[in-house]
């Protein structure tokens, strides 16, 4: 017997990133050039701010690199690695500009820290980012990108890869710190107009390239969703840089501003991750609601199975002790029954008759014209000829 089970399966959502990269995107330019004109005016230290904002970053870095390095470990592209390397540089960064920041800690920063200290680290923070997001983002060569998406040892890759960055990190925060002395003074008395000045345009032209080659990437793959989210990304790191060197010092409006916007910078890619992780989830628990439809529907059929095994050979014990003949036949006409009663009164043995029509064993050939017309009315009708 065979059984056949069908569910329909329940409408599961699609990631869908409709226009919301495009419209927060096309809305940091915006927010950008309404706070441009107010960028330097004072508004006075929050002590708890930078506290509270530099730890929401790390936090979202953290979470970030965990989620890209996941997801590259089970069988990901590269490219999430290579995205994993540009929140890893970011966390990597913060904590040191965290420890050298005048007032958050000690009044004059840790670390041997000097004024211009947290200035350069800022720098390295908001060159690297984009950077590492546009590499990530980047065209490739087809060849390149099928050689590391396939490469075997990727936990071996992703830990080396990790390590580098904390070397790197570890080099710049040696070099603004103690080797300060070879770094020119790029803060005074809070303001930092000599940054703007001098390496103000070589940053503002990094995060440019870094876009648009995103863009370029993305829009070659025709890729949606994670990478579209990652551009978003590069767009506020490239607003919080606007502000930051047109503002010239803390504490400003443009400060300020810039800080929220590396923030945006931190969550974009986070927020579509756990956007992505969710409707994995949804997929996977209607997959599995389907599943347990399907499997109570095979165990019912099994039990009408069981049931109808029993029915039959409870049947068979009737026809073999029955004194009738009881011959029972399919649609084609051949013969599927045949009881010891039948065996004895037609002589032939359930062996040979089954699988036989009635025309050729028992059936005379002057009625096999008028049975097998009466045979295929009963079919088509349900009535007894």
């Amino acid at each position: 017997m065979s059984t056949v089970v069908s569910a329909r399966e329940p409408e599961v959502p699609e990631a869908r990133v409709g226009v919301m990269p495009l419209a927060s995107a096309s809305a940091v330019p915006l927010v950008v050039a309404v706070i441009l004109h107010g960028a330097d005016e004072p508004l006075g230290q929050v002590p708890a701010f930078m506290p509270g904002f530099l730890a929401t970053v790390l936090a979202f870095d953290l979470i970030t690199v965990v989620l890209l390095l996941s997801q590259y470990l089970a069988g990901g592209r590269a490219r999430l690695l290579a995205l994993s390397w540009a929140y890893a540089w970011s966390a990597l960064v913060i904590v040191p500009h965290a420890l050298v920041f005048s007032g958050l800690f000690t009044p004059h920063g840790l670390l041997g820290a000097t004024p211009s200290s947290a200035p350069w680290l800022w720098t390295a923070w908001h060159v690297g980012l984009p950077a590492l997001i546009g590499l990530s983002l980047a065209p490739w060569p087809a060849r390149l990108e099928n050689a590391l998406d396939s490469v075997r040892h990727r936990r071996s890759l992703a830990a080396g890869s990790l390590v580098v960055l904390t070397v790197v990190a570890g080099g710049a925060t040696w070099l603004v710190t103690a080797g300060a002395s070879h770094l020119p003074v790029i803060i005074h008395n809070g303001s930092y107009a000599v940054l703007t000045d001098r390496f103000g345009p070589w940053i503002v032209a990094v995060n440019v390239v870094a876009l648009l080659v995103s863009v370029l990437g993305v829009l070659r793959r025709r890729q949606r969703g994670l990478e579209t989210w990652a551009v978003v990304a590069v767009v506020a790191s490239c607003g919080d840089v606007v502000l930051t060197l047109w503002a010239t010092g803390r504490f400003t409006t443009g400060w300020y501003a810039a800080r929220l916007l590396a923030l945006a910078a931190a969550l974009a890619v986070l927020a579509s991750l756990l956007r992505e992780i969710t409707t994995l989830y949804a997929r996977v628990r209607a997959h599995a609601v389907t599943l347990t439809r399907q499997y109570e529907q095979l165990q019912a059929a099994h039990a009408m199975q069981a049931q109808l095994a029993a029915r039959d050979i409870e049947l068979r014990h009737v026809l073999s002790a029955t004194s009738d003949a009881f011959v029972a036949v399919d649609e084609d006409e051949r013969i599927t029954t045949w009881n010891p009663a039948a065996e004895r009164m037609f002589g032939w043995t359930a062996h040979e008759a089954i699988g036989l029509t009635l025309s050729a064993t028992i059936l005379p050939a002057r009625l096999a014209a008028a049975h097998r017309g009466g045979f295929a009315r009963f079919l088509r009708t349900g009535t007894p000829a």
